[in-house]
């Protein structure tokens, strides 16, 4: 009897509990004492095996309160998810149903790339894909080409090589002589003389155009000059021929031809 009346309170107090919480289905306070009364004061969960049938008694501490067993966490879990399968399923929060529990913690679930066997699975087997395939001949390599590209190739690679050698030998030089190398100051020296004689070169190669400019200048006047005498002598001659032809009222026909050869030519 004493058992049917404490299932019949705990049923009473879990009913009452989820009618007091159903108005408020917005508000997560009333739900969350719903759960904490259910996993509390229910007796209805199924006990520990290895709980007295009297452990009820003594699981009050004390002050009073009531502690809380692994049996009565699994009672809450149970009741948990009744909750969940109620018409309350709806509105109910797994965050809400905690408040104790500040935060929750999720695990990933581990992907098939980021799995070491599997990765390594993967590679050796396309490693050893790889061994059993054939080497081909890579493109870059003078086997597709003729014979005689083979020769060039050698040539080209000795050059290359003794051009690595003559750059290493120049380091290492430099490094031997130090930061203040004579060898280096007499170069700077002579650069700086060729560089003068040049700067002074080009002055004197810009005052030498300019007196080719002139000269030339003055050759094209002298010439201008010269056409113009011998033109005025070319008309002092014709009056001179005209004034003998007046002075003579006739004359012979060799200076008659004469006279209109020389005329015809100029």
């Amino acid at each position: 009897q004493k058992k049917s009346g404490r299932s019949l309170s705990s049923g009473q107090l879990s009913n009452q509990a989820l009618a007091a919480s159903l108005p408020d289905l917005s508000r997560p306070a009333p739900i969350a004492t719903a759960q904490a009364r259910l996993s509390v004061d229910s007796g209805s969960q199924p006990r520990c095996p290895s709980s007295p049938l009297g452990a009820d008694a003594n699981q009050s501490g004390p002050g009073g309160r009531k502690r809380i067993s692994a049996c009565s966490l699994n009672a809450s879990g149970t009741e948990t998810s009744n909750l969940r399968s109620s018409p309350l399923g709806a509105s109910f929060q797994p965050d809400l149903a905690t408040p104790n529990r500040s935060r929750s913690v999720s695990f990933k679930p581990s992907t098939p790339s980021l799995d070491t066997p599997r990765l390594m699975d993967k590679l050796q087997r396309a490693s050893s894909q790889m061994c059993a395939e054939q080497p081909r001949a890579a493109r870059w390599t003078s086997l597709n080409h003729n014979s005689d590209s083979l020769l060039q190739h050698g040539e080209a690679m000795l050059k290359e090589q003794n051009a690595l050698e003559a750059r290493a030998n120049l380091f290492k030089e430099m490094e031997s002589e130090g930061v203040t190398s004579p060898l280096r100051q007499h170069i700077a020296r002579k650069i700086r003389g060729r560089l003068r004689e040049e700067q002074e070169r080009d002055g004197q190669g810009t005052l030498d155009q300019v007196e080719i400019q002139q000269r030339s200048i003055n050759i094209r006047k002298h010439l201008g000059l010269m056409y113009n005498l011998r033109r005025e002598l070319q008309v002092l001659k014709r009056n001179a021929f005209e004034e003998e032809d007046d002075g003579k009222s006739k004359l012979d026909p060799e200076q008659a031809f004469l006279r209109g050869a020389w005329m015809a030519r100029q």
